[in-house]
């Protein structure tokens, strides 16, 4: 009898844990009763990856949609996009897409041993932030291609994009996994 109440004292205490638990989480939400929602375009994943960003007195909230078509790179086939949205003075919650400045080039070569392939590359689909008030962006396309120009074999390193805090179209492009890329 004394293991069956030890037992039933085990299941309390996970209980009360549990609850608590689910009151603690529930209290470090966002404001449930007044949501700001921003609508992209259906099938193209967007809201995949969101960040907050501010510069300037000014709060954003970044948006990977990494199956969209973009604005900026129309002959490429769905590269993905980045958006910015506006938090504060949007009543429409409007956002529009971020020109990374990669222009609308294929097969644009980016290496000695290198030609790109940004077909179905994913931009947006990881976000993240330096901290601070002029911390920069990094916006990544994991399913960036390399095309070795000696064998045409098809790479895929992935690439990111260093954005500037005032997300001028003045980017950096990061190869991380291809040694022959020479960094200007």
């Amino acid at each position: 009898m004394d293991g069956l109440l030890g037992e039933d004292m085990k299941l309390l205490k996970f209980c009360v844990a549990l609850i608590w638990f689910g009151l603690m989480v529930h209290s470090y939400n966002i404001d449930l009763d007044h949501p700001v929602v921003f609508r992209g375009t259906n099938g193209t994943f967007f809201g995949y990856s969101v960040l907050e960003h501010f510069h300037d007195n000014t709060r954003w909230i970044l948006v990977g949609a990494p199956q969209a078509n973009s604005t900026y790179s129309s002959s490429v086939l769905s590269p993905g996009a980045l958006y910015k949205c506006r938090i504060h003075s949007n009543p429409e919650k409007r956002c529009t897409e971020l020109d990374l400045g990669r222009g609308d080039q294929r097969g644009k070569t980016c290496g000695k041993t290198c030609k790109e392939n940004r077909d179905n590359e994913w931009m947006g689909v990881s976000l993240s932030r330096q901290a601070g008030g002029n911390g920069s962006v990094l916006a990544c396309a994991h399913r960036w291609k390399n095309i070795h120009y000696q064998s045409e074999h098809i790479l895929p390193h992935g690439a990111c994009y260093i954005i500037p805090p005032n997300l001028s179209r003045r980017t950096k492009e990061l190869l991380p996994c291809y040694q022959g890329k020479v960094l200007v």
